[in-house]
């Protein structure tokens, strides 16, 4: 007798179990079933909300920093607010490349005009052995592929940046330069430039090497920079 109270208590207890289980399962389809409708009510306008601001992204352009206001928390101290009373001094990255069409003279113009006394610009080799100033994503935004070794300086000097540039239209064609011109620019302008070479080969070098020969200017405005220690080392 007490062997059938025990296996009474037993399939009741698994009943009950098996009837929460059930219920707990009903539950969790019923959530499941409510996210799906809920999924494809609100996706399409979640993705259509996505491209509106993909879209407008290119055509509407963020206001630009303070220049007051960023040469203030650089300032150490200093009642004025040129760059020899800065405790450090930025460095514009492709010159001005924000607001003008980027390592370009428009972009360098710029810097200087604004009091930066330092940009850092992109330098690569061409295939027939000139040394330009321009970024590989400069030449996709142009339609070219592959790296700049691929293209020749005439190709290069077709290329008008600053229709590539969002803020293009308030300025006049500007084209990739090369090292010799951008030395040439420098000649009279207080200005340091960070070049960063992309391209480390045995002939990007030997250009170099014959660049800094031929024109002093190198050594007292231009700091070469690259990703490789021996680059600079050679």
């Amino acid at each position: 007798m007490k062997i059938f109270t025990i296996l009474w208590y037993f399939l009741k207890m698994f009943y009950q179990l098996l009837c929460c289980s059930f219920s707990f399962l009903t539950f969790l389809f019923n959530v499941f079933w409510f996210m799906c409708n809920l999924a494809s009510a609100g996706i399409p306008w979640f993705t259509v909300l996505l491209v509106v601001i993909c879209v407008a992204s290119k055509f509407v352009k963020l206001k630009s920093p303070d220049e007051k206001q960023l040469l203030r928390l650089l300032a150490a101290g200093s009642q004025g607010l040129y760059p020899e009373d800065l405790s450090f001094w930025p460095i514009a990255h492709r010159g001005a490349g924000y607001d003008a069409p980027e390592n370009s003279k428009a972009a360098l113009k710029k810097c200087i005009t604004r009091g930066y006394r330092n940009v850092l610009v992109d330098a690569g080799l061409t295939s027939c052995g000139k040394i330009v100033i321009v970024n590989r994503l400069t030449l996709e935004k142009a339609g070219l592929s592959g790296s700049i070794a691929l293209h020749t300086l005439e190709s290069l000097k077709k290329i008008n940046i600053a229709e590539l540039h969002p803020m293009g239209k308030h300025f006049e064609a500007e084209y990739v330069l090369t090292l010799k011109e951008l030395l040439d620019f420098l000649e009279d302008q207080r200005l340091t430039v960070f070049l960063y070479i992309s391209d480390n080969s045995s002939q990007m070098l030997e250009c170099l090497k014959t660049t800094i020969k031929e024109n002093p200017l190198f050594i007292q405005r231009i700091i070469l920079i690259s990703r490789s220690p021996i680059t600079v080392y050679q």
